[in-house]
Protein backbone atom coordinates (compact mmCIF):
# COMPACT_ATOMS: atom_id res chain seq x y z
CA UNK A 1 0.00 0.00 0.00
CA UNK A 2 2.98 2.59 1.06
CA UNK A 3 4.81 1.35 -2.35
CA UNK A 4 1.12 2.93 -4.39
CA UNK A 5 1.41 5.45 -2.80
CA UNK A 6 4.57 6.81 -3.16
CA UNK A 7 4.85 5.81 -6.81
CA UNK A 8 1.67 7.94 -7.00
CA UNK A 9 2.87 10.48 -5.30
CA UNK A 10 6.16 10.40 -7.71
CA UNK A 11 4.21 9.88 -10.44
CA UNK A 12 2.22 13.62 -9.75
CA UNK A 13 5.07 15.07 -8.69
CA UNK A 14 7.29 13.69 -11.22
CA UNK A 15 4.64 14.81 -14.12
CA UNK A 16 5.39 18.46 -13.05
CA UNK A 17 9.10 18.58 -13.30
CA UNK A 18 9.97 16.61 -15.85
CA UNK A 19 12.39 13.12 -16.62
CA UNK A 20 14.44 13.79 -14.72
CA UNK A 21 13.38 15.54 -11.59
CA UNK A 22 10.31 12.20 -11.89
CA UNK A 23 13.29 9.81 -11.62
CA UNK A 24 15.19 11.31 -8.52
CA UNK A 25 11.76 11.52 -6.67
CA UNK A 26 11.63 7.52 -7.73
CA UNK A 27 14.88 6.80 -5.98
CA UNK A 28 14.41 9.56 -2.88
CA UNK A 29 11.52 7.83 -2.01
CA UNK A 30 12.86 4.18 -2.57
CA UNK A 31 16.12 5.54 -0.34
CA UNK A 32 13.68 6.50 2.24
CA UNK A 33 11.65 3.31 1.99
CA UNK A 34 15.09 1.56 2.71
CA UNK A 35 16.21 3.60 5.19
CA UNK A 36 16.32 1.91 9.29
CA UNK A 37 14.27 5.21 10.29
CA UNK A 38 11.57 3.60 7.95
CA UNK A 39 11.23 0.46 9.27
CA UNK A 40 11.41 1.61 12.63
CA UNK A 41 8.68 3.78 11.83
CA UNK A 42 6.84 0.72 10.07
CA UNK A 43 7.71 -1.46 13.46
CA UNK A 44 5.76 1.01 15.98
CA UNK A 45 3.05 1.85 13.95
CA UNK A 46 2.71 -2.22 14.07
CA UNK A 47 3.43 -2.42 17.72
CA UNK A 48 0.40 0.86 18.36
CA UNK A 49 -1.72 -0.69 16.43
CA UNK A 50 -1.61 -4.41 18.16
CA UNK A 51 -1.92 -2.59 21.44
CA UNK A 52 -4.69 -0.56 20.29
CA UNK A 53 -6.57 -3.98 19.12
CA UNK A 54 -5.90 -5.51 22.27
CA UNK A 55 -6.88 -2.99 24.33
CA UNK A 56 -10.23 -3.03 21.83
CA UNK A 57 -10.69 -6.64 22.70
CA UNK A 58 -10.06 -6.47 26.29
CA UNK A 59 -13.13 -3.71 26.09
CA UNK A 60 -15.32 -6.31 24.50
CA UNK A 61 -17.23 -9.06 26.01
CA UNK A 62 -15.52 -11.89 24.62
CA UNK A 63 -17.08 -14.95 26.14
CA UNK A 64 -18.55 -15.72 22.64
CA UNK A 65 -14.81 -16.44 21.27
CA UNK A 66 -13.15 -19.73 21.59
CA UNK A 67 -10.42 -20.38 23.74
CA UNK A 68 -8.13 -21.57 20.68
CA UNK A 69 -8.36 -17.42 19.66
CA UNK A 70 -7.41 -15.56 22.77
CA UNK A 71 -4.40 -15.20 21.94
CA UNK A 72 -3.98 -14.11 18.33
CA UNK A 73 -5.46 -10.23 18.76
CA UNK A 74 -5.91 -10.13 14.93
CA UNK A 75 -8.40 -13.21 14.77
CA UNK A 76 -10.27 -12.53 17.80
CA UNK A 77 -11.05 -8.76 16.64
CA UNK A 78 -11.98 -9.88 13.43
CA UNK A 79 -14.97 -12.51 14.83
CA UNK A 80 -15.85 -9.46 17.05
CA UNK A 81 -17.04 -7.48 14.36
CA UNK A 82 -18.15 -10.29 12.29
CA UNK A 83 -15.30 -10.63 9.91
CA UNK A 84 -14.35 -14.16 10.24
Amino acid sequence: MGMIFAAAAAYFVGANAGKQNFDNVVRSLDAIRRSDEFRELVEAVRIHVAGTLREVAGAIDTRSIDAAMENDIVERVMKLVGRD
